[in-house]
């Protein structure tokens, strides 16, 4: 198809424009588009061709007339011997010393009033000025992009303190014995003014051993556990038993008895930077083989992920209020039938916020399944 596509447009425009009116509603705009895009690409490429300016053709001849009588050979006036810019490469290479030179130029210094030849005129001075200006921005538009070098530096004392923290989850500050950081132009994260002094050295090792005693624990001591009875679940009750477990009956009107039970979440540790494990220790009572299925979840009126309102219709108990922000961790299985062999189910719970409760409840049998009651010993948690 090549470049022929747009000649076969106009010089078909009957077969085509029918084609182009449904596919592109404006073909007098996409013909514009396309033009000026061709423009631009022309001109661009205009520009990446153009020459360089050449200073030995245009500059030199304006220097062996007015400069190099005096600014030439071994002991030139100033010390400066214009003698060996002889072209545009040498201008580029001490570009600070002709900065100076056009300085002098633009300010009539150079060349001197009292120099044995006539003046250049204002029009020669700014002709000649304006092509090296012109080699120096050519110069610019076609280097090659150089940020500058990057100092690897060290971390500062705020820095240090966060960085262990933040990775071995040790709460001290192991910067105390440090020397002050420097500071540059009013920073102290700056790579080319932060020194590593001998002493900030030896800092570092003292501070490498007191974090490896706290991170690194030989005996570490076991993870706390916390236990709430079914006794002292929610919702309380004078008429419950004092027995070892406590009955959990979905189908009872009492809220006491038919749950779900709840209980402070902040009493098992269920806090934002705490990670543990939740767990619960029952049995079931049913006549019937098939397992009967609890839930354990967290509620709370701030929680940030909860559960859609299919899976808390899923669970029972008279205590279950309407529109509660419920997160279900997991739903278990119960097969344990007796008293004295119960299964402890758990979940692993990661860094929840804003958990008000926590709680256990049974989970809608399916149909055609009999009712069943559970035998709850406790709720607990362990760790961190």
């Amino acid at each position: 198809m090549g470049s022929t596509w747009w000649y076969n447009i106009h010089r078909f425009p009957s077969i085509l424009n029918p084609w182009l009116t449904f596919m592109i509603p404006n073909y007098t705009g996409l013909r514009f588009s396309l033009t000026l895009m061709l423009a631009l690409v022309v001109s661009t490429l205009n520009l990446s061709a153009e020459d360089a300016p050449d200073f030995a053709q245009n500059g030199l001849p304006f220097m062996q007339q007015y400069c190099l009588e005096c600014h030439s050979g071994e002991e030139p006036p100033a010390e400066l011997a214009l003698d060996l810019f002889p072209d545009s490469v040498s201008l580029i290479q001490h570009r600070q010393v002709w900065d100076t030179v056009l300085e002098m130029l633009t300010a009539g210094q150079m060349p001197p009033p009292d120099a044995d030849s006539d003046p250049p005129s204002v029009a020669e001075v700014e002709a000649f000025t304006d092509h090296v200006k012109a080699i120096f921005d050519h110069a610019d538009r076609n280097a090659k992009p150089d940020p500058g070098r990057v100092t690897v530096r060290r971390l500062n004392k705020t820095e240090y303190k966060n960085t262990v923290r933040d990775l071995l989850g040790v709460d001290f500050d192991p910067t105390e014995g440090f020397p002050a950081d420097d500071i540059g132009h009013g920073f102290d994260n700056i790579g080319d003014v932060l020194t590593l002094s001998s002493l900030l050295m030896e800092r570092y090792l003292d501070a490498a051993e007191a974090i490896a005693h706290r991170v690194i624990l030989v005996d570490p001591p076991p993870p706390s556990k916390r236990y709430r009875g079914g006794r002292s679940l929610d919702p309380r009750d004078d008429k419950i038993p004092e027995d070892r477990y406590r009955l959990l009956d979905p189908t009872a009107e009492e809220p006491w008895k038919s749950g779900p039970f709840t209980t402070d979440g902040r009493n098992l540790k269920f806090l934002a930077d705490a990670e543990i494990i939740y767990r619960a220790t029952l049995y079931a009572e049913t006549d019937s083989q098939a397992p009967v299925r609890v839930a354990l979840f967290v509620q709370g009126e701030d929680l940030e992920k909860v559960s859609g309102p299919d899976e808390p219709a899923r669970l029972m108990g008279a205590n279950l209020k309407p529109n509660s922000k419920i997160k279900i961790l997991k739903i278990f299985e119960i097969t344990a039938r007796d008293a004295k062999k119960p299964q402890t189910i758990e979940v692993q719970v990661n860094r929840i916020a804003h958990v008000k409760r926590a709680g256990i409840a049974m989970v809608k049998p399916e149909n055609g399944q009999p009712s069943a009651r559970l035998q709850i010993r406790h709720l607990w948690t362990e760790g961190p």
